[in-house]
């Protein structure tokens, strides 16, 4: 009986020196294999594959300065070829990726190539191809020179496969993005993509560009919490747009061509939306706030919105008058800001259209005395256009819905 088990042992290690002299062919026709003991071949071996690596078979062949060449056989039919300057220390120096043999070849074209840079900044060099040796990848490891980032970063660039590029990116050595340009056929960028805070997705900064590949067409900024869009115009400088949002608000600008900005729109969607008007200067000259009624509807089922308020502004921005509403449309408070031919400020209260009461202030803007059911008439002027509720703007921002991040706080 123990005869018989031997004579099977010996079977099966004549098998599995026939299947791995066939891999070694694969590679290379000019090596020699010896499935003898480490005493008779010291320089050759035999591994364990890592299955999880998907390892079907892996020869070693050993030098006297302590690297060598692995060749590996892979389970989607690819096979290796890894170069090590010092096994001991786990270190390569170049890889090689074959693709699976074609029949009637002893080796597969190459699929990639890698060059090793020193022990802990990974690769320094790959290129990637297709079966038909067109280059589909390249990449490098590049160090900025700059006063303030002198960190390595490995550039990637990728091939449409015809020889023209059509992406490149920046990453960190652990594999984080720092950047992605994008181009199109002709060569000029058509946008570039800076991640701001590189491993968090919340946070980047998106350029895209007009035909000529240098001028902005568009700029998007994202932040946790926050999204913001730029369009501008053809001179790449101006802005003609600015739209962005936040947990629960909307905001939209918009400028001419002179830089002179002629619309604002300010959103706090549980609350209602404010307008700013503008004079041909520019400047800000009226600001109406629009309250949103609870569970009231227009008859076009969306939501209803009531004039609250309205301020007339000065050139620089600042309240003159403040005249708030009640939910009838009836004039509730009265402010009379301080000006230039008004030297301190007055308020008035006002219930159901009867003068209830006047506080008056100080040059310094404090309270100074009330005076109860004054005996005065207080004279202003309804404008018909106030009551006009301007239609809410669409908002490019409104791509990305961030009503879901809000910060609490370190606690």
């Amino acid at each position: 009986m123990r005869k018989v088990h031997i004579a099977a042992a010996l079977a099966a290690v004549a098998l599995v020196g026939t299947a791995f002299a066939a891999l070694v062919g694969a590679f290379d026709s000019n090596v020699e294999v010896n499935f003898g003991s480490r005493q008779d071949n010291p320089e050759v071996q035999l591994l364990l594959p890592d299955a999880k690596a998907g390892e079907l078979r892996r020869l070693r062949t050993a030098n006297e300065s302590g690297g060598g060449v692995d060749l590996v056989e892979l389970a989607n039919g690819f096979t290796k070829e890894i170069h090590y300057t010092n096994y001991a220390e786990n270190r390569r120096s170049r890889e090689i990726t074959y693709f699976p043999a074609a029949e009637g070849e002893k080796r597969g074209p190459i699929s990639s190539e890698r060059v090793f840079a020193a022990a802990g900044t990974g690769t320094a060099e790959e290129r990637v191809y297709d079966r038909n040796g067109r280059l589909l990848r390249s990449g490098a490891l590049y160090k900025y020179n700059e006063e303030k980032n002198k960190a390595w970063v490995f550039r990637l660039t990728i091939y449409d496969g015809q020889g023209k590029v059509k992406e490149t990116q920046e990453s960190m050595l652990i594999g984080h993005l720092l950047l992605t340009t994008v181009l199109r056929e002709d060569g000029t960028v058509e946008f570039s993509k800076r991640f701001t805070s590189p491993g968090n997705d919340s946070y980047w900064q998106v350029l895209r560009f007009q035909e000529d590949g240098k001028t902005v067409l568009r700029q998007e900024d994202r932040s946790f919490g926050s999204y913001r869009v730029t369009n501008f115009y053809a001179d790449g400088v101006n802005k003609q747009e600015v739209s962005e949002v936040g947990p629960g608000t909307r905001k939209v600008s918009r400028f001419l061509p002179d830089g002179r900005q002629y619309y604002d729109f300010d959103e706090y969607r549980s609350l209602g939306y404010n307008f700013v008007d503008f004079d041909s200067n520019g400047k800000p000259t009226r600001k109406r706030y629009f309250a949103r009624i609870d569970g009231s509807k227009r008859a076009d089922g969306k939501e209803a919105y009531i004039l609250r308020w309205v301020e007339e502004l000065d050139g620089e921005g600042k309240k003159t008058v403040r005249y708030q509403f009640d939910d009838n449309g009836r004039l509730q408070d009265l402010e009379l800001h301080k000006t230039a031919g008004r030297p301190r400020r007055v308020d008035y209260r006002f219930e159901n259209g009867v003068l209830v009461k006047r506080t008056n202030f100080n040059e310094a803007g404090t309270v100074t005395s009330t005076v109860e059911k004054p005996n005065e008439t207080v004279s202003w002027s309804n404008k018909a256009a106030w009551w006009v509720i301007p239609v809410k703007p669409e908002a490019p921002a409104d791509a990305i819905n961030v009503d879901a991040e809000v910060s609490h706080g370190p606690y």
